[in-house]
């Protein structure tokens, strides 16, 4: 892994990560937006209290969702950080937009397994 995160060790404990400053901007932008999807907004505030070494039963509380929203969360945007990292080191032209987009990608829903739905 990365200096950007680290695990704590021994037993079972909640994915624990750190941000670093652009990232945490980002997610601070998302977490306050009124034009973001209510569910990008939830999971940047997840995922800005994880960093903070909160628990997921203090997350969830704090932010009256379910336990297992936070931890759903919480691993997704751990088991992302190379990809964060990797949008993090691109040092070309819009570097802030690519590192939003990640952000945003990672916190997105993934698309669903079976039939898709049909509208008629």
């Amino acid at each position: 892994m990365s200096e950007y995160c680290r695990r704590h060790g021994g037993g079972y404990k909640a994915a624990s990560f750190t941000l670093s400053d652009r990232t945490e901007k980002i997610l601070k932008t998302l977490s306050a937006s009124y034009s973001e999807s209510s569910c990008i907004v939830l999971r940047s505030k997840i995922v800005l209290m994880a960093a903070q070494e909160k628990t997921n039963s203090q997350i969830a509380d704090a932010l009256g969702t379910a336990y297992a929203t936070v931890s759903t969360w919480r691993n997704r945007f751990y088991n992302s950080i190379e990809f964060i990292v990797q949008a993090e080191d691109y040092d070309g032209p819009d570097s802030d937009k690519k590192l939003y987009e990640a952000v945003i990608s990672v916190l997105s829903d993934k698309p669903r397994t079976g039939k898709p739905t049909v509208f008629t």
